[in-house]
């Protein structure tokens, strides 16, 4: 008895994949809200700017992690005022 072959036309193998339907359809809230996910990122590229530039300063790396981080916190704040 022979197999049945699973790949149709063009070589595409048909699956079955189950739908699932967007956060705003099923009543379930987002993770973060849009603009809490902006502060978060404008203040990682903060960060990452400012151990860019202590890097750049010939620091030692765990200096520069620090500086990093404390640029991270520090800009969390001013970003948390503007309106939004």
């Amino acid at each position: 008895m022979a197999a049945r072959s699973r790949v149709a036309r063009g070589g595409l193998v048909r699956v079955a994949v189950p739908h699932t339907p967007n956060c705003g359809t099923s009543g379930e809230q987002p993770l973060l809200k849009q603009r809490a996910a902006l502060m978060l990122i404008a203040a990682v590229l903060i960060g990452v700017g400012a151990d860019i530039l202590a890097s750049l300063a010939d620091t030692k790396p765990a200096h520069a992690v620090l500086v990093s981080g404390a640029a991270f916190t520090a800009a969390i704040t001013p970003l948390n005022a503007l309106p939004g």
